[in-house]
């Protein structure tokens, strides 16, 4: 859905209007307010304590999925949301071959 939202979005020229780098922060915000809100709702109160070294542990990932969103939005000036799809959803197939080849494992039928 996001890669059609920002083909959308683009102006005459094909550039954006606004901030990728806000835009996806924004995204980013509504998921944590959805989220705490649903936990709120759900009636659950888990006891929630914070590690700094479990939270360093969250970083790298963060960061490369922060990288990577607004990759999509340098990527969809170029090419046009449908072949930005077709080629995104190659990445499953690279990830079973690179399995395969690095790590030497068969995947299984449900793999």
């Amino acid at each position: 859905l996001q890669p059609v939202l920002v083909t959308l979005s683009q102006n005459e020229q094909g550039k954006l209007d606004y901030s990728p780098v806000s835009s996806t922060l924004l995204s980013e915000a509504a998921k944590i307010g959805i989220s705490a809100g649903l936990l709120q709702w759900s009636g659950q109160r888990p006891l929630v304590r914070v590690d700094c070294k479990e939270a360093l542990q969250y970083a790298v990932p963060a960061f490369i999925y922060f990288v990577n969103n607004n990759l999509v939005f340098i990527i969809l000036i170029y090419v046009n949301a449908t072949t930005f799809q077709l080629l995104s959803q190659l990445k499953t197939v690279f990830t079973g071959l690179l399995f395969r080849i690095f790590l030497s494992r068969k995947l299984t039928m449900v793999q």
